[in-house]
């Protein structure tokens, strides 16, 4: 079915770190929770890294909303609102991403969204280049994208957060993989070069504090005020001293690749049950994240907060 999979050495190559600036679509949920709003904040404040072409609403469905659709609107008018606070414009930028999500493997959800994917996929390859997607939601727009057009699997590498960890004695009903498993199925089979940041035992390690909100987002402007007080709000809600900061870590890994160890290993198959088949030694390679410096993240992402702030 997907025959666009790129030979084994073009394939190392998309997987490393980019040394320069790169064409990149984020694909979010935000308005499920605080940490797509520092992800997004921090990608727009990244300029030297990353030229954000597009942000695409991803649908969610939780007890806040009524339905994907409401998750995905509401997602994009958090990420129209965070554009406003950075007086970056949105239009032209910002799209609505699917209503639902997939429901099966093999019928894509045709939106606005999927569909500026493809087309900036294919401006990247005419100019010989790569497009990055950012993948910090559940991957129906990314899966649906690449069913609509399986050529763009030979321009892209998603960069995505979800699953667990191959090596997490847990179970692997994570947030984003359990959104749309199709999809996240999808993905793992096409042979789409991939870049995976696990949760457990990864990500989970960007833990923050009220405490160090409070100093951090601190001359930060508009958009520092906006993080400090929705994440306070959320902690509140919740009864929460502490969260996770899951998204940044897709951002980071542009920005500061030091914070990062991570391997070239076998694309896992994703079984129907959630849980991680690595037994196929044939399948496409990956690069997988196994640690980050969380210290090194935050440092980064609050200095480039400040400064973009200070302009």
């Amino acid at each position: 079915m997907f025959k666009y999979q790129p030979d084994a050495l073009v394939r190392r190559e998309r997987l490393k770190t980019p040394e320069k600036r790169v064409r990149a679509v984020i694909d979010s949920d935000a308005a499920t929770e605080i940490d797509d709003h520092f992800a997004i904040s921090y990608a727009l404040c990244a300029k030297d890294k990353l030229d954000i072409q597009a942000v695409i609403a991803a649908p969610f469905f939780k007890a806040t909303v009524s339905s994907p659709e409401e998750g995905m609107t509401r997602s994009y008018e958090a990420i129209k609102n965070l554009f406003s606070l950075l007086e970056e414009k949105s239009d032209g930028v910002v799209f609505k991403g699917a209503p639902h999500f997939m429901p099966d493997r093999n019928t894509p959800v045709d939106t606005e969204g999927a569909r500026k994917i493809i087309e900036l996929a294919h401006r990247a390859k005419d100019d010989g280049e790569i497009l990055y997607i950012i993948a910090i939601a559940a991957l129906t727009n990314v899966a649906s994208a690449i069913l609509l057009d399986p050529s763009i699997i030979d321009c892209c590498t998603v960069v995505w957060l979800g699953g667990n960890a191959v090596e997490w004695h847990g179970d692997n009903n994570e947030y984003n993989l359990r959104g749309d498993l199709f999809a996240s199925q999808t993905v793992f089979d096409c042979g789409i070069p991939l870049v995976q940041f696990p949760c457990q035992m990864v990500t989970d390690h960007l833990i923050t504090t009220g405490y160090e909100l409070e100093t951090r987002c601190q001359g930060c402007g508009k958009v520092g005020a906006h993080l400090l007080n929705h994440s306070l709000s959320e902690m509140k809600r919740w009864g929460n001293e502490s969260r996770v900061i899951w998204d940044i870590i897709t951002v980071a890994f542009f920005c500061v690749p030091e914070a990062f160890g991570s391997i070239i290993r076998t694309t896992p198959r994703l079984n129907d049950d959630k849980s991680w088949d690595i037994s196929d030694n044939s399948r496409p390679e990956m690069r997988y994240i196994y640690s980050v410096n969380r210290d090194i993240v935050f440092r980064d992402m609050y200095a480039r907060l400040r400064k973009y702030a200070a302009k």
